[in-house]
């Protein structure tokens, strides 16, 4: 998962709304993004569709130009055929957005 950074907030599609990641990031609601030797512990907000959908649209028409590698899982689930915003905009019923918060110490 690359993380996409929009309006200074970061955050991660998951193409698979019912896949294992998404439901474990759901239910967990944190999760450790690493960067090479960087670890950093999160938290997963996962975004509202109704009331975030300008959000998670916006979101959907960046990707293919801010994480060109991910466009490659997309494809092969066969939800676009190329990197192609427009396409992405169209998967907005189909996917779903965790946005990732800092975790504060306890």
């Amino acid at each position: 998962m690359s993380p996409i950074h929009l309006e200074g907030r970061r955050f991660i599609l998951a193409p698979l709304p019912e896949g294992d990641w998404a439901r474990n990031a759901r239910a967990a609601g944190y999760a450790t993004l690493t960067d090479g030797r960087h670890q950093e512990q999160i938290r997963l907000r996962e975004l509202d569709r109704v009331d975030e959908a300008d959000l998670l649209r916006r979101l959907l028409i960046s990707f293919p130009a801010a994480v060109p590698d991910g466009v490659r899982m997309f494809k092969a689930l066969k939800l676009v055929t190329r990197a192609d915003p427009d396409q992405f905009a169209a998967l907005i019923d189909q996917v779903t957005a965790f946005e990732i918060l800092t975790m504060t110490p306890r």
